[in-house]
């Protein structure tokens, strides 16, 4: 019998960064697909790190990546929070005011890019997350985080693609489910060492539990 090919795109998120064991999301998604499908195999394309230039990257000239996605059942796509977070850093760093709108507005594009390159290779189900925000206590934050997610709405409606939403199912609960929890401020955020922003294990089971009733739905 042939495998069921789950595909998942992403950044550290999705690679499982700060998750017991690197065991995320993906894994915990894996396991839940092998009470349908009786073979199934898991290729996880999460890069730490990753801007959705990046991944447009790797999806564009990467054979591991131009393999997996032609191998795919089943994909999930979630990027964004590192365009975001890369964007607020120039602000503060560099002093450019503008630095935020101008990612948000190529973050778009790209998006829209990505879905492109998916699409015209693989017409397998695509699910699209958005994003969680990692300090609620900021309004700085909690305004762009709301404008990176009408992004991807608006992105995944023109493909009809559905999106799962993650912000959602955070909001409230961040000290429970971010690995590292503080203030909720972004005066959290330090250049050097570990930062507040990845799910714990049960940050990663909601986002699991979230995919999978999609599925299910």
């Amino acid at each position: 019998m042939k495998p069921f090919h789950y595909v998942a795109f992403g950044d550290s998120i999705t690679a499982g960064y700060s998750a017991p064991r690197r065991r995320g999301f993906v894994d915990m998604l894996g396991f839940r697909l092998g009470s349908r499908f009786p073979r199934v195999r898991v290729a996880n394309c999460g890069k730490k790190g990753a801007t959705s230039g990046d991944l447009l990257f790797y999806m564009t000239f990467s054979p591991f990546f131009h393999s997996a996605l032609r191998r795919a059942d089943l994909m999930t796509l979630w990027i964004g929070g590192n365009d975001l977070l890369h964007a607020y850093l120039k602000m503060i760093l560099f002093r450019h005011p503008d630095a935020i709108p101008r990612s948000m507005h190529r973050y778009g594009h790209h998006l829209d890019r990505l879905i492109g390159v998916i699409r015209r290779a693989n017409r397998s189900p695509l699910l699209l997350l958005n994003l969680y925000n990692p300090f609620p206590l900021s309004p700085l934050a909690v305004h762009r985080v709301e404008v990176m997610n009408a992004i991807i709405d608006g992105v995944a409606s023109r493909w009809n693609i559905p999106v799962i939403d993650i912000h959602d199912r955070f909001l409230g609960r961040e000290p429970f489910l971010i690995d590292g929890f503080r203030t909720g401020s972004l005066s959290d955020y330090r250049l050097l060492g570990e930062n507040p922003i990845h799910p714990n294990g049960e940050g990663h089971r909601v986002i699991a539990e979230a995919v999978w009733e999609k599925i299910n739905g």
